[in-house]
């Protein structure tokens, strides 16, 4: 007699089976935590965040700390670069550890100018500017309950999505229900109450010159500059030139001052002449090492790298990979990062990987070059890496897990192991 299970037994098999999806597909993932907004359709559009939007105590970066920041470009006037900066991306993140106390929860937005590009549409100047908000263990608690309540009021999971332009923003719109909501939460909890760092990435000539440096406010609003890591105890600002037209190349470059101490990738930096010259293949190999070092949040943070280092590792890493294929990923796995629970596929950026190759003259992290969304694997890590710690305090639970969906509108078609990856224009 073939023997049955009892009803209740399946009935309750069944529970736990639909109860671990909901779970999977309700935690915090990388387009939670780090936010792309899509490009305007106009510069003078008002729905991003803007210097202007009143925020925490009043304004979200107070003048007294702008007009302690150089110019970002040469191609503005000071009130016009004003006016054009936008939040172009956003990160939450529970443990921003460069310093003591090891752990601070902040909030923290990337700004880029937005102007209007020769054709009338628009387009982005390759430079930057990054403010940082910290928020208290009971504010951050807060901000995340009312972040978990806009996700439950508009009924989307992006679990198993690549980081990329984010989907809700980019469907909906800028003026949509969703980015409508989330400006106005993050404006209730940053602001220049809360400002704790500035930092700044400028770039001079035909976009081939570019300088790093920025300052953290104490307490008492006093201004403290920024000692950059491996440069010695004097350095507050670190430059970098790169003149390859074709972005494929390192030419006439230079990172000054360069690192003193720790692991190097900077042999990179004489470009394709490496491949006329005896370089041995040791040489190689501890350069490619410390390139994917660089890209490791596990290994490295903004208190232990310098800032040319972190920003041009992923262009030394696909230059190097490029030109020496015979050394394979495996020789790197020590150093490079791997996150099995979340997508860390690079399709949901403009560039990056064999087909889209990183352009060497793009220095942005998680931003734009021009109009072409960069995000880079170092952002992709960082990402895992925020999420991980959120699931690991509190998995946010966002009702009955469903994929995001506005009538009339299907998500794209895409490989499975690229789900989620939006084209990008």
């Amino acid at each position: 007699m073939r023997y049955q299970f009892p009803l209740h037994i399946i009935f309750i098999c069944i529970w736990v089976a639909l109860a671990s999806q909901t779970r999977a597909a309700s935690e915090w993932d990388l387009n939670d935590v780090s936010v792309l907004y899509p490009l305007p359709d106009s510069a003078d559009n008002d729905a991003m965040i803007r210097l202007a939007d009143k925020a925490r105590g009043d304004s979200l970066i107070p003048a007294r700390y702008l007009d302690r920041i150089p110019a970002l470009s040469q191609l503005q006037r000071k009130e016009e670069e004003r006016r054009s900066l936008r939040v172009i991306a956003m990160r939450f993140d529970p443990c921003f550890s460069d310093r003591v106390p090891a752990c601070r929860r902040q909030i923290r937005m990337t700004w880029q100018p937005v102007i209007r590009s020769p054709s009338g549409g628009v387009l982005t100047i390759d430079a930057a500017l990054h403010s940082f908000y910290d928020l208290t263990e009971e504010e951050f608690a807060r901000f995340l309950k009312e972040l978990e309540q806009i996700r439950d009021l508009y009924g989307y999971s992006l679990k198993g999505f690549p980081l990329q332009v984010h989907p809700v923003l980019r469907h909906q719109g800028l003026n949509g229900p969703f980015a409508v909501h989330l400006k106005r939460l993050v404006l209730q909890y940053a602001g220049g109450e809360n400002l704790t760092r500035l930092t700044f990435m400028t770039v001079a000539g035909a976009s081939v010159f570019w300088v790093f440096g920025g300052f953290d406010i104490d307490s008492e609003g006093e201004i403290i500059p920024i000692r950059i890591p491996r440069l010695g105890e004097s350095a507050v600002q670190q430059s970098f030139i790169n003149a390859s037209s074709a972005g494929d190349d390192f030419v006439k470059s230079k990172l000054l001052p360069a690192p003193s101490q720790g692991e190097r990738w900077d042999l990179f930096l004489k470009g394709k002449k490496l491949l006329q010259n005896a370089v041995g293949e040791e040489e190689i190999l501890t350069a490619l090492k410390a390139a994917y070092s660089a890209e490791n949040p596990k290994r490295h943070s903004s208190g232990t790298m310098d800032c040319v280092s972190c920003h041009v590792a992923q262009a030394a890493v696909d230059f190097g990979q490029r030109n020496f294929p015979a050394l394979s990923l495996p020789l790197f796995e020590q150093e490079a990062y791997a996150n099995a629970g979340f997508n860390m596929s690079q399709s949901g950026s403009g560039m990056g990987g064999s087909e889209r190759p990183w352009h060497s003259r793009n220095l942005r992290a998680f931003g734009y070059f021009e109009t072409t969304p960069a995000i880079s694997r170092r952002a992709i890590n960082e990402s895992a890496e925020a999420a991980r710690r959120l699931n690991s305090i509190s998995p946010v639970r966002i009702g009955e897990a469903r994929e995001y969906r506005r009538p009339g509108l299907s998500p794209p078609s895409m490989p499975t192991e690229d789900r989620g990856a939006i084209p990008v224009r």
